[in-house]
């Protein structure tokens, strides 16, 4: 299994000499002097229901803030089009072609023993990761819990502005620069190993319940199996971020919410922020 790689092994030793001690805590003040504070939440973007929670401290940070940013502009009308587009693969490839027999017949299998899942004939020419992202439904059951659909709604009701730190186009891209054959083993790994990668996500969900950003980021980071992985999914990502945000921050109270996962390690986003001359600190009660 990729995870019990010697490469894996390396990786948490890395991990544990370089991360961040970070406050156990999913809310954040960031200020710098003569400019208005804003906050930045992590979420966690699908949990089972009786997993949410959405607490006192984030709902008067989030009544304080004058717009709401995400990953993604949710409001976009085009959204839903344009992550259609994004989610075949390139140059014809299809899942058929990408995996052997025996692989193919125990996915279509696995799917189709998923409740309310599309037929499997119609992911065909889907990215791995995307057929990947259907599968979670197995974890979180059929009416699953979202932290930035919940922030969605807060803004509409308070009639606030929402923007998006990058485009729908951009997020779908990213699983272009992943191998499809790495994205394949992934998801083999939820077909293969069901009890070992439900067990790794309910960890998860629990560190993030907990407000333990550094073994959330320890999690992430033992499942992507490679620092290319990381680099693609989040730290370029972050990076990206926090240049937008240095040009937004301080012209209003921002309320920021990204996955969680993005928050940790020394190339997170608190720390980049941190090296940018801002004052990052947690939120306890």
């Amino acid at each position: 299994m990729k995870k019990l790689s010697l490469l894996i092994w390396a990786n948490l030793f890395i991990l544990s000499v370089v991360a961040q001690d970070l406050e156990k805590s999913l809310l954040w003040k960031i200020e710098k002097d003569g400019t208005k504070p804003s906050y930045l939440f992590g979420t966690i973007h699908v949990l089972p229901q009786e997993d949410f929670k959405l607490d006192e401290k984030v709902k008067k940070a989030f009544g304080e803030s004058e717009e709401l940013t995400m990953e993604m502009d949710l409001t976009d009308p085009a959204l839903q089009t344009k992550m259609f587009q994004g989610m075949n693969m390139a140059d014809g490839m299809t899942l058929d072609k990408l995996l052997s027999k025996e692989d193919y017949d125990a996915l279509s299998k696995k799917v189709a023993s998923i409740e309310g899942t599309p037929p499997f004939a119609m992911m065909n020419a889907f990215k791995p990761f995307m057929v990947a992202t259907i599968m979670m439904s197995e974890y979180v059951g059929s009416q699953p819990a979202s932290f930035e659909m919940a922030l969605m709604t807060m803004a509409n009701e308070n009639e606030m502005s929402v923007s998006g730190l990058e485009s729908i186009e951009y997020q779908m891209a990213v699983f272009d620069s992943i191998p499809y054959e790495s994205q394949a083993e992934d998801l083999m790994e939820m077909v293969y190993e069901a009890d070992k990668m439900k067990a790794l996500f309910s960890r998860m969900v629990q560190e993030y319940k907990d407000e333990e950003v550094n073994a959330l980021f320890t999690s992430i980071s033992e499942y992507s199996g490679s620092e290319s992985e990381m680099e693609f999914l989040l730290y370029k990502r972050n990076a990206n971020w926090v240049d937008k945000l240095g040009d937004m921050l301080g012209e209003k109270t921002y309320f920021i919410g990204v996955g969680a996962g993005h928050l940790g390690g020394q190339k997170g986003v608190i720390k980049l922020l941190r090296d940018k001359g801002y004052s990052v600190t947690a939120i306890l009660d």
